[in-house]
């Protein structure tokens, strides 16, 4: 999906469509404590230079609990968490159980919100995750759901790899 640049309310808009997608296809949970809950990532390159992180690993996933009001594209992305100003998405996040990536960002035609349900069966991100789970810098529930991505392949015909 992609939303025009001159979108009246474009904030607003990008909210509506990234909630719209997140409940329709699964990106929230409820939490052990009944919050709506979900895993983003945040990115790490150049948070510390005196961190040996290894440069492959520029990305930390970090369980978050929507709150009962929240502001995605605008407050979200205003913070550089989520973006690089209100109205500017770059952001990638996880369900919980890591069958489902969402990624938002900002493009020459418009703002893009897009789904990738069970990123495990795709080749190069089972790769990534591969790498990612060898980081000493994943948390353990993290890692589960990582390393369940090669495993839930591992039966894969070569064909299904091309």
């Amino acid at each position: 999906m992609v939303i025009p640049h001159k979108e009246a309310a474009l904030c607003a808009r990008i909210n509506d469509e990234w909630e719209r997608l997140a409940l329709e296809r699964g990106l929230v949970s409820k939490g052990a404590e009944g919050g709506r809950e979900f895993l983003v990532g945040l990115d790490i390159s150049g948070s510390d230079p005196n961190e040996a992180e290894p440069e492959e690993i520029s990305c930390r996933w970090v369980r978050v609990e929507l709150a009962p009001e929240w502001d995605v594209a605008g407050a979200g992305c205003a913070s550089f968490v989520l973006g690089a100003g209100a109205g500017n998405p770059a952001f990638i996040m996880a369900s919980l159980d890591g069958e489902l990536l969402m990624h938002g960002g900002y493009y020459q035609d418009g703002i893009a919100l897009s789904v990738v349900a069970h990123p495990g069966s795709i080749p190069r991100l089972r790769e990534d995750a591969r790498s990612r789970a060898s980081s000493g810098y994943l948390e353990d529930v993290q890692r589960l759901w990582v390393e369940r991505w090669p495993a839930a392949q591992s039966g894969d015909s070569a064909a299904t790899d091309a």
